[in-house]
C-alpha cells in the first residue's frame, strides 16, 4: 500500500474514531421523551434542542400563566407562549451565561449575566438588544417593576437602576459607599434584588449581607443577617414578610421588614439556590438535588419525595397552583397543584 492510501485509511479511521466518541459522551442530540417540545424555525433544530437539553438554566420568569423565559448558559433564551406546552429559543446574540430574566408585563423586560452584560426587551423576546450596564462584574439578579424602571444587583456590591428603559443605569453611590465603610478586602457581591413595590425592596449577597430601602433606593440600611453564608434569593409577600435562602440550607424570614431576621430550620445543609412563596403559609425552596416544601409560613420545612438528580437553581410561583423549577443539564419542572406533584418536562427532540 502506498503512502497516499495509508493516509486516506489512517483518516478514515480517525473519522470513524471520532464519530464514535461523539456518540458514547452524547455530543449529538438523541430523541428523549417529555411533556414539551423545543423548535425555533430560524435556528437548526439539532441546535435548539443541544441548548435546551443540556445548559444549566439559572433564572425564569413568568408574566401571567402562558407566557414565561428561562435564561441560562452561553446565553441561552427559552421561551414559552403556551404555558410550557411548547418551547422556543430566542436570541440573546452572545454566548455569555445569563443568570436572572424578570418581566413586568408580557412584552418588557430584561435578563443579566456575566461581565456587566444585560439584555432588554419591548416585544416579549422576539428580539433583545444589550444595555450598557457601567460594570464589569457579573449581574445576578434582576427585577422589571414597569416598562421604565427596573434594577439590577451583582459583583463588587454592584446596585444599579434604570428609570428610562435602560437607556441609562445608575450605580447606586450611597449603597457602594455603605459597604466600603465594613472595611473588607473586597466588597460583598449581590446575588439577589427584589422589590414589593416602587419603594420597599431588599438586596442580599454574600457574605450574608442584606441591605433594604424603604424610599425607592434614595437611602439603604444594612441589616442583620446573623450569618455569613450567601444568600442567595429573596421572596417579598408584602412590605413587612419576606423569606431569603442561602448557602449551609439557610433560610430566613422577617415579619417586620426585616428589622429582625429569624432562621427557620430547613433540615439540609447545602445551599438552597432559590425561594418561592404562593400565599402566607406555602413556600417552597430549592437547591442540591431536591425541594423543600411547608405549610406554616417556614415554621417546618420538609423535603418532597422526588427522585431528583439535578441541581435546581430557580423557583418561581405564577398563582397558588401554577409553579416552576429549572436548574442543571436543561431541567424544567412544572406543579399545577400547588406542588402536591411536579411534572418533569422534557424538551422533544426530533
Amino acid at each position: 500500500m502506498d503512502k497516499q492510501s495509508r493516509a486516506g485509511v489512517f483518516t478514515a479511521n480517525i473519522l470513524a474514531l471520532t464519530i464514535a466518541i461523539c456518540l458514547i459522551f452524547g455530543l449529538t442530540p438523541v430523541s428523549v421523551k417529555g411533556e414539551s417540545s423545543v423548535a425555533d424555525a430560524s435556528v437548526p433544530q439539532a441546535e435548539s434542542s443541544s441548548v435546551v437539553m443540556n445548559s444549566c438554566l439559572f433564572g425564569l420568569c413568568f408574566s401571567g400563566q402562558n407566557n414565561g423565559w428561562l435564561v441560562g448558559k452561553l446565553g441561552a433564551i427559552v421561551c414559552t407562549r403556551d404555558g410550557g406546552k411548547t418551547w422556543s429559543l430566542q436570541k440573546s446574540g452572545e454566548k455569555l451565561h445569563l443568570y436572572d430574566v424578570s418581566f413586568c408585563d408580557d412584552t418588557n423586560g430584561w435578563a443579566v449575566g456575566e461581565s456587566g452584560f444585560i439584555l432588554h426587551t419591548t416585544n416579549g423576546g422576539t428580539t433583545w438588544s444589550p444595555q450598557q450596564s457601567g460594570v464589569t462584574g457579573n449581574l445576578r439578579g434582576i427585577q422589571c417593576l414597569d416598562a421604565s424602571t427596573a434594577w439590577a444587583a451583582g459583583q463588587a456590591g454592584a446596585l444599579l437602576k434604570t428609570v428610562d428603559g435602560g437607556k441609562t443605569w445608575i450605580l447606586q453611590q450611597k449603597a457602594q459607599d455603605m459597604l466600603k465603610q465594613l472595611n473588607r478586602k473586597f466588597l460583598p457581591s449581590f446575588f439577589c434584588v427584589r422589590f414589593s413595590d416602587a419603594r420597599n425592596g431588599y438586596a442580599v449577597g454574600h457574605p450574608g449581607i442584606i441591605l433594604h430601602t424603604a424610599d425607592g433606593g434614595e437611602t439603604w440600611q444594612q441589616q442583620s443577617s446573623g450569618t455569613s453564608v450567601v444568600l442567595y434569593k429573596v421572596a417579598i409577600l408584602d412590605n413587612n414578610t419576606a423569606w431569603i435562602s442561602g448557602g449551609g440550607g439557610v433560610i430566613l424570614h422577617t415579619v417586620d421588614g426585616g428589622a429582625t431576621w429569624v432562621t427557620q430550620k430547613s433540615g439540609v445543609n447545602f445551599m438552597l439556590n432559590s425561594i418561592a412563596f404562593a400565599g402566607a403559609i406555602k413556600g417552597f425552596a430549592v437547591g442540591h438535588k431536591c425541594i423543600l416544601h411547608t405549610e406554616d409560613g417556614g415554621g417546618t420545612w420538609s423535603k418532597y419525595d422526588i427522585p431528583l438528580s439535578r441541581w435546581l437553581c430557580a423557583i418561581k410561583f405564577i398563582d397558588a397552583q401554577n409553579g416552576w423549577t429549572v436548574g442543571d443539564s436543561g431541567t424544567i419542572y412544572h406543579t399545577e397543584d400547588g406542588g402536591k406533584n411536579w411534572k418533569l418536562i422534557s424538551a422533544q427532540v426530533k
